[in-house]
């Protein structure tokens, strides 16, 4: 068994599938699919990030997208196409979108983004949670019993550890998940 992150890579040129799979082999498990069927066959809960090319023999990546969504939906999805993104992209369910031809690093660029990505809203969650507790054992508690409480002292240093971790996460952003983000909420606040 492995800890080593699973990226599946989807194309059906399998000079430029096997050449995909050699850049990352280094560092993750690379699983390849020459079509959405064979994509399909070896989806499951383990791959962590998808290289999908947008035009396949017999099923399209458009439909594939949502074929593994719905077999992983934990999945991390990277269009990878020779094709320039339309406003048809943005109903497509898919985390980003690379314009073929695409080198080493940028391919290397993408699936570490798409596995940080991945961990931030759980991560975030449980932060936010952690702090809830506090906040709410803050209220209710004198100083004193906080101050003789192993568990409370436990709490904070989780919070600590996982604020630690955040920071570590937040320092990994790049400017264009801070403009994403940023977007985001300017439209939440719009509606």
């Amino acid at each position: 068994m492995t800890d080593r992150p699973t990226v599946l890579v989807v194309e059906d040129e399998r000079d430029l599938a096997d050449l995909y799979q050699s850049w990352l082999s280094a560092d993750y498990d690379v699983r390849v699919a020459n079509t959405g069927e064979d994509a399909l066959a070896a989806i499951n809960e383990t791959v962590d990030v998808a290289l999908v090319d947008r035009r396949l023999p017999e099923m399209d990546g458009d439909e594939l997208l949502a074929a593994l969504q719905d077999s992983n939906p934990s999945l991390r999805v990277a269009l990878v196409s020779g094709m320039e993104p339309d406003f048809d992209i943005i109903d497509l369910g898919f985390d980003a979108y690379v314009v073929k031809p695409v080198s080493r690093t940028e391919l290397h660029n993408v699936v570490c983004r798409l596995l940080a990505r991945a961990v931030y809203s759980d991560e975030i969650r449980e932060f936010f949670a952690l702090a809830s507790k506090r906040a709410a054992l803050e209220a209710e508690k004198t100083e004193a019993e906080l101050e003789n409480s192993d568990a409370y002292h436990d709490l904070v240093d989780r919070i600590r550890a996982r604020r630690a971790e955040l920071d570590d996460l937040l320092s990994q952003l790049t400017t264009d998940d801070f403009a994403a983000v940023f977007r985001e909420l300017s439209d939440e606040v719009r509606t």
